[in-house]
């Protein structure tokens, strides 16, 4: 992929959530974050449907707190 938007890793996140591969879409949310990308809304719904999916309780939690935080800075 040539150019890399929120959109592109956002379908790449969500795609790789649909098949259950929930740490490739954990490895890709970092990248987002060490790209200097600014994961948005979508990719929180996507993280959080991964999160669901196996019913990792605990990294929902942790995911949402991720987002928060996020937000707050966001704000800054």
């Amino acid at each position: 992929m040539q150019e890399r938007t929120c959109a592109s890793w956002t379908a790449m996140i969500d795609g790789y959530v649909q098949v259950g591969d929930v740490d490739e879409a954990m490895n890709l949310f970092f990248t987002v974050a060490a790209a200097d990308e600014k994961p948005d809304a979508v990719i929180a719904v996507a993280m959080l449907c991964a999160c669901c999916k196996t019913g990792a309780l605990e990294l929902g939690q942790w995911m949402d707190k991720v987002f928060d935080l996020m937000q707050e800075i966001k704000e800054l």
